[in-house]
């Protein structure tokens, strides 16, 4: 695997490829960009892992936090490795 860098925000720029690694995944698979976007923006605390080498999205989570006492971990896509 190669190098990572984390980040806790994703950019609009970045949302087709949070769309590709949604896509992935059988409880992601039908989301769409517009309500992608809107749950990011709802969304308490994201998570993203742009590999070094390409700068493309390589991984996402969120969470939902009351802030005090719960937060529930959602939409975890692990690390998805993309052919060149």
């Amino acid at each position: 695997m190669s190098d990572v860098d984390v980040i806790d925000r994703i950019e609009a720029s970045r949302a087709p490829e949070l769309m590709t690694l949604y896509a992935t995944t059988w409880w992601t698979a039908r989301r769409t960009r517009s309500d992608v976007e809107a749950m990011l923006a709802r969304s308490g605390v994201v998570v993203g892992l742009v590999d070094r080498e390409s700068a493309r999205l390589v991984a996402f989570a969120r969470a939902i936090t009351d802030e005090t006492y719960l937060a529930v971990v959602l939409d975890v896509i692990p690390f998805v490795w993309y052919a060149s």
